[in-house]
């Protein structure tokens, strides 16, 4: 019994540390929590996907999406797509559809998992594109 406490208790602490973006393959729109661009952290963004282009799975190297200019693709730690999850996505975005704020990136945060590797982040997601 006390196992089965600790480890919801577990997922509960998991879950409110990073949420997934979600996508609805039925308007192909993708809901993102937030994107860092250009040092400005976005959040509550809404975009439409122009194509998938790497769906590399494992732990998700993250906790915030990022966007390279330059190769126009979006790098997503995690998102919930019917049902399921997938990890450490790289899409092209189609249309900006909706963006609910916008706030400086000085390279800090409170987020501790993007605290700890938002430079190793950035990296990572240049090499790969």
């Amino acid at each position: 019994m006390l196992k089965k406490i600790i480890i919801t208790l577990l997922l509960s602490i998991s879950s409110v540390a990073w949420a997934a973006d979600t996508y609805n393959s039925a308007t192909n729109e993708l809901t993102i929590n937030s994107v860092l661009y250009d040092n400005k952290i976005y959040t509550n963004v809404i975009i439409k996907v122009g194509s998938y282009v790497q769906i590399n799975g494992g732990a998700p190297n993250g906790s915030m999406d990022i966007y390279n200019s330059e190769t126009q693709r979006l790098f997503i730690p995690s998102v919930i797509s019917n049902g399921l999850t997938y990890t450490n996505v790289v899409v092209s975005v189609g249309r900006i559809l909706f963006v609910g704020g916008i706030t400086p990136f000085d390279g800090t945060t409170t987020d501790p998992v993007t605290a700890n590797s938002s430079s190793v982040l950035v990296t990572s997601f240049i090499s790969i594109n």
